[in-house]
């Protein structure tokens, strides 16, 4: 995994004006990191294929025909806008937080370093070949990295 985004999540996180868990009246349910992983990797598990723009053949937080990637699966609807799938910064966890610092839940924020290993899983079109084995594998080495239960995960072959 690339750890080179150390910095920027280290601004993310220290521009916060809130140490707390939550920012009152911004979030009705905060995830914690097992809760994110979980439901992320049941959402990719059970995803058809990855959320893309035809088009552009860029990968979206909300695609056609209702489909999420790894982290529009998690963004609460109420707070989801097309926008973050436009940006001439990236679409990006990292530039999502930064550009749209206000909107995107604290509890997403400090976990950008999770949400984008799972981002990068979702976004590697390798990993949607043979009934997701290399998705799999590497959802394995995420967990192990930041310490998660697998349980959620199938065996590894």
């Amino acid at each position: 995994m690339q750890r080179g985004s150390g910095a920027r999540a280290f601004v993310i996180l220290s521009n916060l004006k809130d140490h707390g868990t939550t920012i009152p009246g911004k979030e009705k349910h905060p995830m914690k990191k097992q809760e994110i992983f979980d439901a992320v990797v049941k959402h990719l598990l059970a995803a058809p294929a990855r959320s893309v723009n035809h088009i552009t053949d860029t990968c979206v937080y909300r695609g056609p025909n209702g489909s999420k990637c790894a982290v529009g699966a998690i963004l609460p609807d109420e707070i989801y806008d097309p926008k973050f799938d436009i940006s001439s910064e990236g679409t990006g966890i990292h530039s999502l937080c930064e550009k749209y610092s206000d909107e995107i839940p604290y509890w997403m924020r400090r976990n950008v370093m999770l949400l984008q290993e799972l981002q990068r899983t979702h976004d590697d079109p390798e990993n949607w070949y043979d009934k997701k084995r290399y998705m799999i594998q590497k959802l394995h080495r995420i967990a192990m990295y930041f310490g998660l239960n697998r349980k959620v995960l199938p065996r590894l072959p």
